[in-house]
C-alpha cells in the first residue's frame, strides 16, 4: 500500500513546485508525523495514521511549494501506541521553481529524540519521469470566475495568431472580491488568496491546466477593487479561431502568505516596469516589479496622498524642480544594435514654451560622445503648439520620430518609442506614427533614467509638468501588435477582459 498525503502550503500550485518525499523502513509505527519547513517558514503539520495496526511502508508525500527556487527541510517522528520509537530530520532538499523532485529517508535511520539527518538521497530525476502530483492549487478555493479576453482587441491588422508572454492587465470593482469582513468571499484582506489559472494546454506547456504568475498591483478590501498584471504564456489575437479564457480563483482560508510572483510576470525581455502606484510624498521610493529590483527616488517637491493614474495610481510632476531617478544599471545599457522599447502613460496640459523640451522620460545629457534615449512632450523651437517626439542621439547621430498631435491636452496618452535593428518606430495610442532609419547605434551612458527631467549630473533642466503611469523599459523591440494591445487593454481593461459570473470552485 502506497499512502499519499499533501503537505499544503497557501500559494501551493498545480504547476509543479516541490518534493516527492517517500518514507520508508522495518520500524512498527502507526503514525508519523511531518512537518515540512522551506525558508525558514513551516507548513501545516500532517499526521498519516493506519486505520488499526502498524503503518505499512513505503508511503509517499508530496511537499508542494511557491513556484521559486527554495529548499525544503523535513521533520519526522514515528510513533507506536502514542509512544515516539523514532524522530529525526531529512535535508534541506534544494528544488527549482516548476520542478518536482523526489527524495526518500529511512525511519530505521532517524534515532530517538533526534539523531543525524537521513539526508534524503535527492533523485534529480526529471518531473516527466515522477509521478504527476495532484491538484491542489484549486484545492482550498471556494469560489471563481471566468475571464474571457476579446481576440479581436488584440494584435494590429494582421497580428500572429498569438502573443507570447504577455502581462495582460485584470482590473475591477467587484462586490465578491471584498473580503469577509466587508461581506465579500475573498479570506485575506491583503488579496493573497486571489490567483489566476488556465484550463488550456497552450498555457501550461502541455499540461491541462495550471496556476499563472501574477502581480498584485492593487487590492481594496473593503470595495473589491482588484489590479492585477497576469503572465499569459500565449494570448490569441483577431487572427486566431478562439478566445484565450482563463480564470480568476479566490475564497482559500488556509492561504496566509502572498501568492503573487511579480519578477515571474515580467520577463527577461523587461528590464523596468515602475506602476507609479506610490505616494511618494510620504516615502522617496518608487518600487520597480523587475527581478532588477531597479527602484526610483524621488527629488524635488511633491504634493502629499496618491494621485489617480490611468492604472491605479500615478505621479504628477510640478514641472519646476520634480523628479525620479533610477541609478544606472546594466539592464539600462542600450548598446549598439541592442533593440529597446520604452513606453509610458501621460497626462498633461502643460503648454509648449520657446526652446523648451520638457523630459517625460530621459538618460540623456549634452555631453561628449552624445549617446541618449528620450521622450519629450514638446518640439518647441517657438511657442506654437507642438507634437511629442522621441529621439536617439549615438556618438552625436540624431534619430527622431515625432507623435501626430500635442498630447498636451488634458487626457492620458500610451507614448511607445521602439528600436528594432537600425530604425526607430513610434506609437500614439497604439497607433503608428511613423519611422526614422540610421538609429542603430551605441546609446550606453553613466547617466541615471530619470522621469520627468533631462539627466543632468550638475544641475536639472528641461523639467515635465503633468502626470505619468506605468513606465516601462524592455531590451527587445516590441510590435505594432504589442503596442495595440497594450492601449486596447489598459485603456478598457472591462471590455478587453469580459468576467464571468462567480461560481463554486471544481
Amino acid at each position: 500500500m502506497r499512502l499519499g498525503v499533501a503537505l499544503l502550503l497557501a500559494g501551493c500550485t498545480q504547476s509543479g513546485t516541490g518534493v516527492l518525499l517517500t518514507v520508508d523502513g522495518t520500524a512498527a509505527v502507526d503514525q508519523l508525523s511531518i512537518t515540512a519547513a522551506f525558508d525558514g517558514r513551516s507548513l501545516d503539520q500532517v499526521t498519516p495514521a493506519a486505520p488499526s495496526g502498524p503503518l505499512t511502508l513505503p508511503l509517499t508525500l508530496l511537499a508542494a511549494l511557491p513556484d521559486e527556487d527554495t529548499s525544503v527541510r523535513f521533520t519526522l517522528v514515528g510513533l507506536s501506541s502514542g509512544a515516539k520509537v523514532s524522530s529525526g530530520a531529512a535535508g534541506p532538499f534544494a528544488v527549482s521553481a516548476h520542478t518536482i523532485r523526489s527524495a526518500a529517508v529511512s525511519l530505521d535511520s532517524l534515532a530517538l529524540d533526534g539523531g543525524a539527518p537521513d539526508g534524503g538521497a535527492l533523485d534529480l530525476a526529471a518531473p516527466a519521469d515522477l509521478a504527476a502530483p495532484p491538484d491542489l492549487a484549486g484545492s482550498g478555493y471556494a469560489w471563481r470566475k471566468s475571464i474571457t479576453i476579446d481576440r479581436a482587441m488584440v494584435g494590429a491588422a494582421a497580428p500572429p495568431a498569438a502573443l507570447a508572454d504577455y502581462p495582460l492587465l485584470y482590473s475591477v470593482i467587484d462586490p465578491a472580491l471584498r473580503d469577509v469582513a466587508h461581506g465579500g468571499h475573498v479570506t485575506s484582506a491583503s488579496g493573497d488568496d486571489v490567483i489566476f489559472r488556465a484550463d488550456d494546454p497552450a498555457q501550461c506547456g502541455g499540461a491541462p491546466s495550471c496556476q499563472l504568475d501574477h502581480e498584485l498591483e492593487r487590492y481594496v478590501p473593503a470595495t473589491g477593487e482588484l489590479i492585477a498584471w497576469v503572465h499569459v504564456p500565449s494570448l490569441a489575437t483577431r487572427a486566431a479561431s478562439a478566445d484565450t479564457v482563463l480564470y480568476l480563483y479566490y475564497g482559500d482560508s488556509h492561504v496566509t502568505s502572498p501568492t503573487a510572483r511579480p519578477a515571474n510576470v515580467w520577463n527577461s525581455g523587461f528590464s523596468g516596469v515602475w506602476h507609479f502606484d506610490d505616494d511618494v510624498a510620504a516615502a522617496t521610493k518608487v518600487h520597480e516589479s523587475t527581478s532588477h529590483a531597479l527602484d526610483g527616488t524621488t527629488a524635488g517637491t511633491w504634493t502629499s496622498g496618491q494621485r489617480p493614474g490611468q492604472i491605479g495610481g500615478s505621479l504628477a510632476f510640478n514641472g519646476t524642480d520634480a523628479y525620479v531617478d533610477v541609478a544606472n544599471a546594466a539592464p539600462l545599457t542600450v548598446g549598439a544594435g541592442q533593440d529597446f522599447t520604452v513606453s509610458l502613460w501621460i497626462k498633461s496640459t502643460m503648454p509648449p514654451v520657446a526652446n523648451q523640451y520638457p523630459r517625460m522620460v530621459c538618460k540623456a545629457y549634452d555631453q561628449t560622445p552624445l549617446q541618449s534615449i528620450s521622450l519629450n512632450l514638446h518640439n518647441a523651437t517657438t511657442a506654437a503648439t507642438s507634437p511629442w517626439y522621441g529621439e536617439t542621439f549615438s556618438n552625436g547621430v540624431h534619430a527622431l520620430v515625432q507623435g501626430s498631435t500635442d498630447v498636451a491636452d488634458g487626457n492620458w496618452h500610451l507614448l511607445v518609442l521602439a528600436r528594432s535593428g537600425s530604425t526607430l518606430f513610434e506609437y500614439q495610442d497604439g497607433v503608428s506614427t511613423g519611422t526614422s532609419g540610421g538609429a542603430g547605434g551605441d546609446l550606453s551612458n553613466a547617466l541615471p533614467l530619470r522621469f520627468g527631467a533631462m539627466s543632468d549630473p550638475a544641475s536639472q533642466k528641461q523639467f515635465y509638468q503633468g502626470a505619468e503611469d506605468e513606465a516601462r523599459l524592455s531590451l527587445v523591440a516590441r510590435s505594432a501588435d504589442w503596442a495595440q494591445t497594450d492601449f486596447a487593454s489598459q485603456s478598457n481593461p472591462a471590455l478587453f477582459a469580459t468576467t464571468g459570473a462567480e461560481t463554486p470552485a471544481p
